[in-house]
């Protein structure tokens, strides 16, 4: 599938071309069930799925400004949706994207139940988080601080 090709390699100048060329290529699915919007958000950044999003073509989104049913959900298992896809490549920029032009993502679910939220809430890459201080490290380094006095004013070493 070209277009799907060209979408995770960023070929912005191929995608614009075919879609000009064959705007029904959008919604047609790999082997995998993936439409390209999906293949996109899975694998490349979010300026691909921006870009594929505001092409003139009637496929992507509908009335509501909702992305189309084809595109939402991987056709082959129902195991990933759209949202899912972009968390699971750590495309957090393009989930983040997605949900602000589709909140009703938020909801769809996988095969077990999960929603794209709570599998980002089982992701602790997801998050980064400060260096913990640990206790035993903190209480060592008061021990010696005392040990060596002040010695900046003057009173400490001898």
């Amino acid at each position: 599938m070209v277009l799907h090709e060209a979408t995770i390699y960023r070929n912005f100048e191929a995608v614009k071309l075919l879609v000009q060329r064959c705007p029904d290529l959008v919604s047609i699915r790999n082997d995998s069930g993936e439409t390209p919007l999906f293949k996109a958000a899975k694998f490349a950044e979010a300026e691909m799925v921006k870009f594929l999003l505001q092409l003139p073509t009637q496929n992507m989104v509908d009335d509501d400004g909702c992305i189309e049913s084809i595109h939402r959900q991987r056709s082959s298992d129902h195991l990933s949706n759209i949202l899912s896809a972009a968390i699971l490549g750590q495309h957090y920029e393009t989930a983040l994207m997605l949900l602000e032009l589709d909140e009703s993502l938020h909801s769809l679910k996988d095969k077990h139940g999960i929603t794209a939220l709570q599998l980002l809430a089982l992701t602790p890459s997801a998050f980064k988080s400060l260096p913990v201080t640990r206790r035993h490290k903190v209480k060592k380094l008061q021990e010696e601080a005392s040990r060596l006095g002040d010695l900046e004013s003057g009173l400490g070493r001898k």
